[in-house]
């Protein structure tokens, strides 16, 4: 039986977002890994993608159990509305998005041997972003930066 650790990760992170992101979340499909789901309206969105597989050396090995440090790309995208809101919209959603996942109270799931969110960072700057590139198009549609999101799975064999 093949097991999706890297799916067990991403639904346990999914899940904590959910709960704790009410007031910014509130429809299921606003938290998924198709970028169509942006075309459904809502302003805010969570856009996950795979990140790096870990390395031998990033996890421990004891025995049958192996501790993996799998890799979540968070992307976080807000809907573009107005010049003068679009800093302070993005960024007080990037701000509770981080606090949820950095924050040691908001514990993922237990169930798949999934311990928690290890750290929460971003080598990019948040960036505009637009579906089409056409020149009717042009303007952008949302603003993202992605969130390297680093989760502790014990993986028993």
């Amino acid at each position: 039986m093949t097991v999706d650790f890297y799916g067990q990760c991403k639904t346990a992170l999914s899940g904590v977002l959910t709960t704790n992101l009410t007031a910014y979340l509130t429809e299921t499909w606003q938290i998924t890994d198709n970028e169509f789901d942006l075309h459904r309206g809502a302003n805010h969105f969570i856009l996950f993608r795979p990140g790096a597989i870990p390395a031998p050396a990033d996890s421990e090995q004891d025995g049958e159990v192996l501790e993996m440090h799998w890799q979540v790309i968070v992307n976080v995208f807000v809907r573009f509305q107005e010049k003068s809101l679009q800093w302070s919209q993005f960024e007080a959603f990037r701000g509770a998005v981080w606090h949820v996942l950095a924050n040691p109270r908001n514990t993922i799931t237990l169930n798949n041997n999934i311990w928690r969110v290890l750290s929460v960072t971003s080598g990019e700057e948040a960036s505009y972003w637009r579906f089409l590139n056409t020149p009717a198009d042009s303007q952008p549609n949302f603003m993202t930066q992605p969130l390297t999101t680093t989760v502790k799975q014990r993986v028993v064999f």
